[in-house]
């Protein structure tokens, strides 16, 4: 019972905090700050407009301060109405028919890596009986060793998704490769599951293993994604 109860209270903590992170980026988008820098990596430049020099200056003008005053009205009315125009553009194109043929092959690397997470997370990993280990077989304690060695190893694989310790070659071009990787452990963990042979120490290693890739990549096929040079900034 009291096994089962921390099992829930961790999923339902695990919830909460991937919707409040959902709540903090989409409120994190709506701020003006944000616009104006996603606007600057679109190629708009962000411009403030100020009095003319002749205004502020103590000579005349040859050019009347009303027209003058019009002019740089109109001027900054078309640069804006240029930008609107050009995010209206990019706004379009940025549906889901236009963008799915540019990330589709990516878009399914992400989709398998986390299938194969929830393929085995928790319920494969909990499956795997203790047989060496004997003082951790009460109340679960060789599983709860194992979704320990899972979550530690898989913060450790987002930490190494530092684009400074070079991503193990990966790229937006090779991401495919992290699938294949990772369904190379999925035999390793039946066979834990499975065999009377498969020592508990195998099994934490399994486990960790599986852990450390998810982390590294699962976040790392989010992250390239961003990377596709047909995106635009919109599309991103």
């Amino acid at each position: 019972r009291g096994v089962a109860d921390a099992t829930s209270m961790y999923f339902a903590a695990a919830l909460a905090t991937v919707l409040i992170c959902v709540a903090c980026y989409r409120l994190l988008m709506s701020l003006p700050v944000s616009k104006a820098v996603l606007a600057g990596e679109a190629g708009y430049e962000v411009t403030t407009w100020n009095s003319p020099p002749p205004l502020a200056c103590n000579f005349a003008s040859p050019t009347p301060a009303g027209r003058l005053r019009t002019d740089s009205s109109d001027r900054a009315n078309s640069l804006l109405e240029a930008e609107q125009q050009e995010v209206a553009n990019d706004e379009a194109l940025a549906d889901f028919t236009t963008v799915w043929p540019r990330v589709r092959i990516n878009q399914s690397v992400a989709f398998l890596n986390l299938f194969l997470t929830t393929l085995c997370y928790p319920g494969l990993i909990t499956s795997i009986p203790c047989r060496q280990f004997t003082a951790l077989r009460a109340e679960h304690w060789f599983q709860t060793l194992l979704l320990t060695a899972f979550t530690l190893a898989d913060i450790l694989g987002r930490f190494l998704t530092d684009e400074r310790l070079g991503r193990a070659g990966l790229h937006y071009g090779n991401i495919w490769m992290t699938v294949v990787v990772r369904a190379t452990l999925f035999p390793a963990m039946l066979f834990c599951i499975a065999s009377p042979n498969a020592s508990d120490g195998l099994a934490v290693a399994v486990v960790a293993a599986f852990g450390l890739l998810n982390g590294f990549c699962v976040s790392l096929a989010l992250m390239v994604m961003n990377d596709i040079p047909e995106l635009s900034a919109e599309q991103r």
